[in-house]
């Protein structure tokens, strides 16, 4: 994110992280089971999700989408690694059929995806460990529903400002600070020019 909490411009630039980080979130990506973005993030940069800056295996690639916006020409649906999108009962029926000929489609929650059956669903996958990538949407509704463990966020020397810009974390966000997700931090690293931060989530919920 930029120094200022934003993961995006106005104008859907999201080209923040140097490419030291990218390789190493993309090292990351390889020591993880799954990768989850929400449906935003899927037509805002159209990212392939695979670990295709370093040596190592591409985990499955999830999507949270529950209007089913996915196109079907998307990168993720490419044949770099597996995915599944997970739509809610919402989502229009044709839209979910043409996303059944280029991957697995799971139908959870009713207006939205329901996040906790959607882990109980990848845990029977056998999914141990998923890394969120965002966007600011789902960011939040994983905040908000309890489910995140750890954070690693990696802040850019540089200030993106205005209310239009994509924010780490959307939502409605907290009315008190009681109420906000508590981390405790656990490492500090300079990345070049770059601050990578990395927390345990102590209260989410």
């Amino acid at each position: 994110m930029s120094l200022d909490g934003r993961i995006s411009t106005r104008a859907g630039d999201s080209r923040i992280s140097s490419q030291d980080d990218l390789v190493r979130v993309h090292a990351l990506r390889a020591r993880m089971d799954a990768i989850l973005v929400g449906s935003g993030t899927v037509l805002a940069d159209d990212p392939c999700l695979t670990t295709r800056l370093v040596d190592g295996p591409s985990p499955l690639r999830v999507v949270v989408d529950g209007r089913a916006r996915t196109p079907p020409g998307a990168r993720v649906l490419d044949d770099g690694a597996p995915t599944v999108i997970y739509v809610s009962r919402k989502a229009p029926s044709g839209r979910v059929a043409a996303l059944q000929e280029k991957c697995d489609v799971v139908v959870l929650g009713e207006e939205h995806v329901d996040l906790a059956a959607m882990l109980d669903d990848l845990d029977a996958r056998g999914v141990r460990t998923a890394m969120l990538e965002g966007g600011g949407g789902l960011n939040a509704a994983m905040f908000a529903a309890g489910l995140v463990d750890k954070v690693h966020i990696t802040v850019a020397p540089f200030v993106i400002g205005g209310k239009d810009s994509v924010p780490l974390v959307g939502g409605d966000g907290v009315t008190s600070v009681d109420d906000a997700p508590h981390l405790e931090l656990e490492n500090v690293e300079v990345i070049g020019a770059e601050v990578l931060l990395r927390y345990r989530v102590q209260r989410c919920d």
